[in-house]
């Protein structure tokens, strides 16, 4: 994983406000390393909620079951584009250099080859054979050729003025929410027929991330932040719900990574733990970087783990305000202990896990 920079100023406003002044070092900052844990704890979370509502698993629309599956739903959208913002916060800043040749020979080369061997893994596991180039036949591995093309942009971004990515984060969210609106209602509303390919996908994520890590703010408009995270979660569910009773089947599309309200939520969550205050002992200190760097290869395993796992464990326990947390902290520990393993074997750790 990345070593990640130390932020110097953790004093109440904000954080440094230069971010020429952020020292490189070997040193990592326990603020994302928490993020990076949390993220691919809830990244498990989306997927054992989810499973109660894939059409045909699903449970009766309005049953108590469902409505708890909908609220872990909404409660953990906001870990994959939190695991996106990490990446920018760590690849973004000035001090970090990133030659061509350490870009593709290290950085997309380990990426590369873990999708490659993961997808032949998950293609084995699924369908019984081997399919070198199926890539992405883990369903979760997509997150991987997504990186590798924020990646491929890396050198252009790492040239772009900050004033200019405050720009560039501005448009993506607008024409984010444009489409978005458009496909919730059939483009019935905002009519916009403007060529913005350029302003798509999770680019603005990497660049929001590296912003919001590097910028001064104050209290107040931290507060404010929050306060806008915890209504996003709230009208998430809301209208989550209300969506499919209107459509009579269950409707994720408030769930898309790219709705306006998803968003909101992962500045909110990515901002509130940046701001928090660690005191933090040696030996934890030691335990929260091992699961950090660990959170890789947990998220590569755990959809092995969990296809594994979770018809053992619900015929057992059905109640899904207990089985879902449940699912998600087996798992956690058990990725964890599969990645810690594997990092013993000299290639696979560098580049596989």
């Amino acid at each position: 994983m990345l070593k990640t920079p130390v932020r110097l100023n953790n004093k109440g406003t904000g954080y440094v406000k230069d971010i020429n002044n952020i020292p490189m070092t070997g040193e990592r900052d326990v603020h994302l390393d928490v993020l990076r844990i949390l993220a691919a704890f809830f990244v498990i979370m989306v997927h054992v909620a989810g499973t109660g509502l894939l059409k045909g698993r699903d449970y009766e629309l309005g049953s108590l079951n469902w409505y708890i599956c909908m609220i872990f739903s909404s409660l953990a959208r906001w870990s994959v584009p939190v695991f996106v913002m990490i990446s920018g916060s760590c690849f973004l800043p000035p001090t970090k250099t990133i030659t061509l040749k350490k870009l593709f020979g290290k950085y997309i080369l380990r990426v590369f080859v873990a999708l490659v061997v993961w997808s032949s893994f998950y293609a084995y596991f699924f369908h019984g054979k081997y399919i070198p180039l199926g890539l992405n036949s883990g369903n979760h591995l997509w997150y991987l050729t997504m990186i590798i093309g924020i990646y491929l942009a890396l050198p252009i971004l790492k040239v772009i003025p900050t004033v200019l990515l405050k720009y560039f984060t501005l448009i993506w969210f607008i024409f984010l929410t444009i489409d978005f609106i458009n496909k919730l209602s059939g483009n019935a509303y905002l009519i916009v027929d403007i060529e913005h390919y350029f302003f798509m996908g999770y680019i603005g994520y990497f660049v929001l991330g590296y912003l919001i890590y590097s910028q001064n703010r104050t209290k107040k408009i931290n507060l404010f932040i929050y306060i806008i995270g915890i209504f996003s979660f709230i009208f998430t569910a809301i209208s989550a719900i209300t969506l499919s009773f209107t459509q009579q089947e269950t409707s994720q599309q408030m769930f898309s990574y790219f709705s306006p309200n998803v968003v909101l939520m992962s500045i909110s969550v990515f901002a509130f733990i940046l701001n928090r205050k660690f005191e933090i002992k040696n030996e934890f200190t030691k335990l929260i970087n091992s699961i950090a760097i660990s959170t890789f290869g947990i998220y590569l395993v755990h959809m092995f783990i969990l296809i594994e796992i979770y018809t053992r464990v619900v015929r057992f326990v059905q109640n899904p305000l207990i089985f879902i947390p449940l699912i998600c902290i087996v798992t956690f520990i058990v990725g964890y202990f599969i990645t810690l393993f594997l990092k013993k074997i000299p290639f696979i750790s560098k580049y596989i896990v």
